[in-house]
Formats: structure tokens, sequence, C-alpha cells
């Protein structure tokens, strides 16, 4: 284990694909850095995950399913074209969806909407 690497978004663009393959998720940083970095993801849908990546961001795949994970990983393998597709489009998800000016618009909103007038 290499602990906590700095530069890590340096590294994370070296990738040829990222698979996350957990059982259980909250919101996985993880993700947004591959995405970031526009690397191919494979990925259980579990918690926060389909929330972040869908089927035309990331392949998803059941937890618990190591043959379709491996499917999944040889499909990346065996068509860049459509994993590197995939990738843009997630990273294209990021900078609208998950970029600070939208965020910072849905809060505003919110507090809009909850603000009690006299």
């Amino acid at each position: 284990m290499l602990g906590q690497v700095t530069d890590a978004a340096r590294m994370m663009k070296a990738f040829d694909v990222l698979v996350l393959s957990s059982r259980t998720e909250g919101t996985p940083m993880v993700l947004f850095e591959a995405m970031a970095a526009h690397v191919p993801v494979v990925a259980t849908a579990v918690g926060g995950v389909p929330d972040v990546v869908s089927e035309n961001e990331a392949l998803l795949v059941a937890p618990d399913r190591p043959e379709e994970l491996a499917r999944a990983i040889a499909a990346v393998r065996d068509d860049p074209a459509a994993a590197r597709a995939r990738a843009e489009a997630a990273a294209q998800r990021l900078a609208t969806e998950y970029a600070i000016a939208p965020w910072v618009e849905r809060y505003a909103a919110v507090y809009q909407s909850i603000r009690v007038t006299r």
C-alpha cells in the first residue's frame, strides 16, 4: 500500500480502466477522479455508484458477480473505442453536473425554497 499519494491524479491518467468492485458504497470519490482523468469505469451498481455514473458513462454490474465483472473488464479491453466514448461521456457529466457552479446553484435553490419571509 502506498498510503497517501499527493499526485494521485497524475497516476489515475495512466489507468486503462478503473474497477470498483464494492459490495456496498456511499458516493465513492474515486469515480469522480476517474471521470476527471477520462479513465473508463467498470463498477458494481451499489449505493451511490449509479447516481454518479450511468450505463452511458460506465459499465455497471451486479455486486457479487465476479463473472459479470470479468466480462465487463474484458469488454473495455476488447472495445477500446466504446470504452473511450463512455469515459468521455463521464468527463462531460462531471464538467456539467458536478462542477462547482451547478452545485452552488442547486444549494442556493434549496435555501431559497425553505427561506422564511417576514
